[in-house]
């Protein structure tokens, strides 16, 4: 995924020149992924957006860099939850507009395995465990 994630859903990127169907999936997630990034994180050279101006951006991309599917995934993840979700082995973290964000908000989008407290835990990409759950402390 990694080294597809610079293809163009035109198939104008590279390394490869892959277009459309033939990017793999999370490849086409990554890529989508680091655009927002790149729009939602502070920079040197502009001014960082809200979530929400970031997707409207985005659309732009839409059947040039960006899957259509993988931008109507995003554009309705960060309607609903005004916000992009990235968890992390030790603590979950948001990008957010204008609110801190609570355990109990992220613990209930990510149906998961019970834990022992009854929520459903995130778990972690990198080795299957609950990185987080709802009855964890902040």
């Amino acid at each position: 995924f990694v080294r597809s994630h610079h293809e163009r859903w035109d198939g104008r990127g590279y390394p490869d020149g892959l277009a459309g169907e033939t990017i793999p999936w999370g490849a086409r997630l990554l890529a989508a992924a680091e655009v927002y990034d790149a729009l939602t994180t502070s920079r040197p050279y502009q001014e960082t957006l809200t979530p929400e101006e970031a997707v409207r951006q985005m659309e732009q991309l839409i059947d040039t860099v960006i899957s259509p599917a993988v931008y109507r995934a995003l554009h309705t993840v960060v309607e609903r939850r005004r916000a992009l979700v990235f968890v992390h082995d030790s603590a979950p973290r948001m990008a957010r507009s204008g609110s801190e964000f609570r355990e109990a908000d992220l613990a209930s989008e990510f149906p998961g395995p019970a834990n022992s407290a009854g929520p459903p835990a995130i778990l972690s990409p990198r080795n299957g465990r609950p990185a987080f759950s709802s009855g964890d402390a902040a």
